[in-house]
């Protein structure tokens, strides 16, 4: 049964240190289930992960404290994230639960010119017929950066709108575009349609993004692109970064649908891109689709794992890095999956080597079986693989609240004792 409780995690701490900067966030309110392991919802600190993710915090101290600072958080995975109710749900909650925290949209990826789901925040519109390719694609010949996936175009006139959809209580605007696309091997005018003003492009052509700066905030974009050159090259779009001036936090996220492990090591792009979001917070949420095969082996797991995360280590070593275990699921609907615990063993070998946080899903959930628990109070769906909306929604509420939880602990060491 299912009932709705209020957690005071943060009043006595960061509510009275810094009321001003937390006039509405505390009480929240969350549901609760009785079969929810909420004890074992905290980070797990592995190796020396507990020294970047102070440094983190620091940095999140001074924009609670001084209001001048820009947070970068952003969290890759598979279909649990490229529907973005999960990483919605916290997007939402990191970004008001700081007086006027809200950076902006930062990156994303316009999941439907590809003709495949997106983030329900997100319109896009396009006249163009665009080819997508997939880090799940067998045989694909095309590169790919930190979204997985692409799409691009041989038309020499075609045209992007992304807009925020009706209803999104969340105040987005941005007077920053950075778009990334094959800057280095094809010429494309960018125009911005939408706007009339005085624009700025800045070509980064070593981390392959065109910048356009406006003096003004808009909350929309229409893309157009040209072609100028004789070049039969298509035009490749691998993401966009929508961004302003304000201090408060970013939260991006992109995932693939059935993408594993391994798939993210296919992206030739993904240190090059990652180094040009920088992100302050990253968060790793894969291992689903690696541990739903049947012939789940944990030493080639292991190597794939160990390969993305020594890539991501090598351009990023003092990063917060949060690795997340998948939850509870059955395969093909009927068979308990038992590969999950053995997942979860390798990865907490890959956190302690890298230095990452865990957050275990999987015990939170309640562990093995509990995922018919979840479908029967309409938290999970029927393949039993997937949450309902309601059910990813709780999932980010429970990661928020896992979050809060490790920052009380740094904010009572540095103000309190």
């Amino acid at each position: 049964m299912k009932k709705t409780i209020k957690i005071l995690f943060l009043s006595i701490t960061l509510g009275i240190l810094f009321p001003e900067a937390y006039p509405q966030a505390y009480p929240y309110e969350i549901d609760y289930y009785p079969f929810i392991n909420y004890q074992s919802n905290k980070f797990d600190f592995r190796g020396n992960a507990r020294e970047t993710f102070d440094n983190f915090f620091l940095k999140l101290d001074n924009l609670v404290l001084k209001g001048d600072q820009k947070i970068n958080i952003l969290h890759i995975g598979d279909s649990h994230i490229q529907a973005d109710y999960f990483p919605g749900e916290m997007r939402k909650r990191m970004q008001t639960f700081i007086k006027d925290g809200i950076g902006s949209r930062g990156f994303l990826f316009p999941f439907k010119a590809a003709k495949t789901n997106g983030p329900p925040d997100i319109q896009v519109i396009t006249n163009t017929e665009w080819i997508r390719c997939r880090n799940i694609t067998k045989g694909y010949n095309c590169d790919l950066g930190i979204a997985g996936i692409q799409i691009q175009t041989h038309d020499s006139i075609s045209n992007l709108t992304i807009e925020p959809a009706e209803g999104d209580f969340l105040d987005y605007t941005f007077n920053t575009i950075r778009i990334f696309h094959n800057l280095q091997t094809v010429y494309y005018e960018i125009g911005l349609l939408n706007y009339d003003g005085a624009v700025s492009k800045t070509y980064h052509y070593d981390q392959g993004y065109t910048e356009i700066k406006i003096k003004e905030n808009l909350h929309r974009v229409e893309l157009q692109f040209i072609r100028a050159d004789t070049l039969k090259m298509p035009f490749v779009f691998y993401g966009i970064s929508f961004e302003n001036d304000d201090p408060g936090i970013v939260y991006s996220s992109v995932g693939v649908n059935g993408a594993e492990t391994r798939s993210f090591n296919k992206c030739n792009l993904l240190q090059t891109q990652l180094k040009a979001l920088d992100p302050d917070w990253l968060i790793i949420s894969l291992g689903a689709n690696d541990a739903y095969m049947r012939n789940f082996k944990p030493l080639l797991f292991y190597a794939h794992y160990d390969t993305l995360i020594s890539r991501i280590r090598e351009i990023m070593p003092h990063t917060a890095l949060l690795l997340t275990i998948p939850g509870d699921s059955y395969r093909n609907r009927r068979y308990p999956n038992y590969n999950t615990e053995k997942l979860r063993d390798v990865v907490l070998q890959i956190a302690k080597k890298y230095d990452a946080a865990i957050w275990d899903f999987y015990r939170i959930m309640g562990g093995q079986n509990t995922v018919n628990l979840w479908y029967s109070n309409g938290l999970a769906n029927r393949d039993k693989l997937h949450l309902t909306k309601d059910g990813y929604k709780l999932q980010g509420d429970l990661l928020f609240n896992a979050f809060l939880g490790s920052y009380d602990v740094h904010i009572q060491n540095r103000f309190v004792n």
